[in-house]
């Protein structure tokens, strides 16, 4: 497998779908924001 490190934000989305990474996503795609949306409605 190749350095995570060294993936890209779409690379990193990527391999998550298919299932070739189960770990933290904290850690991939260095120098890029990772956050999380909740959409209610009201």
């Amino acid at each position: 497998m190749a350095d995570p490190s060294n993936w890209s934000p779409a690379e990193a989305r990527a391999r998550i779908r298919r299932g070739e990474w189960t770990g933290p996503t904290a850690t991939l795609a260095p120098g890029f924001v990772q956050a999380d949306l909740e959409s209610r409605d009201e």
